[in-house]
């Protein structure tokens, strides 16, 4: 199988490098006898270690790997392929969501939180489980808990469990985190022992208002003028930003950013904010043509910005601050598209990272594909289907799905992102785990159906 993206130029001898790379889960642990190309080269398999090597390599060059993904959209469908486009590493690091299940642990635990005295105004509990690097950020928002996570199983041992309770208004924000009159209020952490599989019952963590104490945090947004706010939220932090639980969440429509929005948030016991914020755009031709180029018609596409802030422990404001958005352009839509030949163009924020899912459907099968291609670039071929090792019918539908991340939190290239440590940090490029000083953009096209030379049906 092959891939036609485009590629960087060369200079390099004929004998290329010598490719030596490791393929893991979002846990770290390996993952073993996939599939791993360049394209024009055999594929390999990885060793029991996630290990492989391809000799002869021209450098930048695109990695090719069956069956994982990065984005949760590519993993609709009956097979996905992911590619890294551009990368120079010889010893490239891939942390990936494998397609038939990750070697993460797991570990559950249940109980109760008990307010040092009860209280008939509303409140609302929460209890997080913490064991870095954090996994799950889903919680249990009652005062009978039962929640969990997935782990490193090198992690295995002592986690923090963390419980809060904390006055809500009517619609369910928080307005306080303690109150001198109210000892109902508070923060609670125990150790828990955790290992894979491990099923902890019982825990019960007995709030103490002391330690905890009630902050108004402000927060105003900057806005392109093609942009209307959406959604601002506040988030409780606790030892750091990647733990996080939600406590306050305005909708807006058209909002456009000029009024400031207060949220109760909390201070001591390693208890922080975190304020983000999300506009839309799109909606219908708001954008120019580039150079030249034909825009897209947009009144069939949708878009969305994410920006995520951390808010000082010094400082009860901060400004949330909107980059100027991604905008695709060619192929025009309602073209034929030509895999192999069509070119995908955007623009976008400098230093951004770009991940790119074109999601085919075949109705002569009733098969999907994804191929998500992660790159620095702002330009893509469309890939050629049948080099993917099927020939998809004429009635083929497809869509594009790109999403950018850049920010001071994440990885603004391949070689970053191909690594140990950008590995973690990629983890971002999903949008509800971005991290503070980072700004993430979603961006549907949708191609419709478009004609290929031959009808024969896809064959995998």
């Amino acid at each position: 199988m092959g891939l036609l993206l485009v590629a960087g130029c060369n200079t390099q001898t004929p004998s290329g490098v010598e490719v030596q790379g490791t393929l893991v889960d979002l846990c770290g642990q390996p993952i073993p006898y996939n599939t791993v190309y360049v394209p024009g080269s055999d594929p390999v398999l990885t060793d029991a270690e996630g290990k492989f090597t391809i000799t002869g390599v021209q450098t930048p060059y695109d990695l090719v790997i069956n069956n994982v993904y990065l984005s949760d959209i590519a993993a609709d469908g009956d097979a996905s392929l992911l590619v890294v486009h551009g990368l120079t590493k010889t010893d490239p690091y891939l942390a990936v969501n494998p397609r038939n299940g990750s070697s993460c642990a797991s570990a559950s635990v249940a109980g109760t939180i008990t307010p040092a005295s009860p209280s008939d105004i509303t409140t609302k509990e929460a209890v997080a489980l913490l064991l870095p690097p954090y996994r799950n950020r889903y919680f249990s928002y009652d005062d009978t808990f039962s929640t969990s996570l997935r782990f490193d199983p090198a992690l295995a041992g002592d986690a923090a469990l963390l419980g809060l309770r904390w006055q809500t208004d009517g619609d369910g924000n928080a307005v306080a985190f303690s109150d001198p009159n109210r000892s109902d209020l508070g923060a609670a952490v125990a150790t828990v022992t955790l290992q894979d599989g491990g099923d902890v019952t019982g825990q019960t963590l007995a709030l103490s208002p002391e330690g905890i104490a009630t902050r108004t945090v402000t927060a105003s947004a900057q806005l392109p003028s093609v942009m209307s706010l959406s959604r601002v939220e506040h988030y409780l932090t606790y030892q750091g930003e990647d733990t996080r639980i939600r406590t306050a969440s305005f909708l807006f429509k058209g909002g456009t950013g000029e009024t400031s929005f207060s949220f109760a948030g909390p201070t001591g016991s390693d208890l922080g904010s975190l304020i983000s914020a999300e506009a839309d755009y799109g909606e219908g031709g708001r954008f120019l043509s580039l150079d030249g180029a034909a825009p897209l018609d947009l009144s069939d596409i949708s878009g969305n910005v994410m920006v995520w802030q951390r808010v000082p422990d010094a400082d009860d404001a901060v400004t949330l601050s909107f980059p100027d958005p991604v905008v695709p352009y060619a192929p025009v839509s309602g073209s034929v598209v030509k895999p192999g030949e069509t070119v995908f163009r955007w623009t976008g924020p400098e230093g951004a990272l770009y991940d790119v899912v074109f999601g085919l459907w075949f109705p002569a099968t009733d098969q999907g594909l994804a191929v998500e291609v992660l790159t620095a670039g702002t330009e893509l071929t469309i890939p050629s289907f049948a080099d993917l090792g099927g020939v998809p019918d004429t009635n083929a539908y497809v869509w594009w799905f790109l999403q950018a991340a850049a920010g001071e939190a994440l990885p603004a290239s391949v070689d970053d992102a191909a690594s140990a440590a950008g590995a973690q940090a990629a983890a971002a490029m999903n949008l509800s785990n971005a991290r503070p000083g980072a700004s993430g953009y979603l961006f549907w096209v949708d191609a419709g159906q478009f004609s290929f030379p031959d009808t024969q049906p896809p064959v995998y």
